[in-house]
């Protein structure tokens, strides 16, 4: 019998033990089992009639580049893994019906090489491909979205992420990002941001200002130092945010942070929301939430390693 670290079984047999333990579960795990798009097992399942009855379907760890577009066929599917897989581009997804979570991580895609996904979906990781901006084609209707893991990429603005109104948890950890846009604040329900190791910095660039001051609420009226502002007000104080992470980013430091116009609201929102996740009676400002980026209880430790 295998321990726990065994390697996964391989080849013809292994496979059509897999489809056969999915006729009864609805899970397929196909991981690490030198396919192709263009391997005969997806025909297979179309034929065993696995397309109406998967649920779940873990395909990482082959060497596809492209989706198969028999994925396209699985009425049923609500979770999709795809990672380590090379894929340089995806079809459009928008017909899967019940498809909420999709993890295609760790692949070679960029913004315009991302096409449409399903409106329904709740959970996208999207980490360490090689994505410059905002992939919009793929993003622009997902109005339920509520995690969404864009770290690891080569991104160098967040312009275009105002259109997820339902987001909730959002990292951006090891990007090329100096600041972000302000129309990020029309996810008012955003808790959890994390910008660990980006490039962000207390004074930006003048274009780079100019970016994160636009998209948002009129600014009319704001100073040089609101212009320049990494993490725009707008988003400190129009959404629910409560976890900020900002480790990692040597060219920001804590007097700057703790300068910023909006900083003192949201250091409040985040006290209440840690007195409501140790005592659940108080109750208030989804404070039962726990943090997923990290930010420690003392308030100085939003700066992290920052001078």
């Amino acid at each position: 019998m295998g321990g726990v670290n065994s390697a996964p079984a391989k080849g013809k047999t292994a496979v059509a033990a897999h489809l056969t333990a999915a006729e009864r579960s609805g899970t397929l795990d196909l991981s690490d089992q030198d396919l192709k798009a263009s391997s005969q097992v997806w025909d297979k399942i179309s034929s065993q009639g696995l397309s109406a009855l998967l649920i779940t379907l873990d395909i990482s760890g082959n060497t596809l580049k492209y989706l198969p577009w028999e994925i396209l066929q699985m009425t049923q599917l609500g979770v999709l893994h795809a990672s380590r897989c090379n894929i340089q581009r995806t079809y459009d997804m928008s017909p899967m019906p019940q498809l909420t979570t999709l993890n295609i991580d760790n692949n070679d895609l960029e913004a315009d090489c991302l096409d449409a996904l399903p409106g329904q979906l709740r959970r996208l990781n999207l980490c360490n491909n090689h994505f410059q901006s905002v992939p919009h084609a793929g993003l622009s209707v997902l109005l339920e979205l509520t995690e969404l893991n864009l770290s690891g990429n080569r991104l160098e603005t967040t312009e275009g992420l105002g259109v997820l109104v339902s987001l909730v948890d959002l990292n951006l950890d090891n990007n090329r990002l100096q600041g972000l846009c302000a129309d990020l604040h029309l996810c008012v329900q955003l808790k959890h941001l994390s910008l660990r190791s980006n490039r962000l910095r207390g004074d930006l660039p003048t274009e780079a200002a100019s970016a994160s001051a636009s998209g948002g609420d009129d600014i009319e009226g704001e100073g040089e130092g609101e212009r320049g502002q990494a993490v725009p007000h707008q988003i400190l104080t129009g959404t629910l945010l409560s976890d900020l992470a900002l480790h990692g980013n040597p060219q920001l430091s804590s007097v700057t942070v703790s300068s910023w116009r909006g900083i003192n609201v949201f250091l409040e929102r985040r006290r209440r929301a840690q007195r409501g996740s140790r005592s659940p009676s108080l109750g208030g400002g989804g404070g039962g939430d726990s943090p997923s980026c990290g930010v420690a209880g003392d308030e100085m430790n939003l700066f992290g390693g920052m001078t």
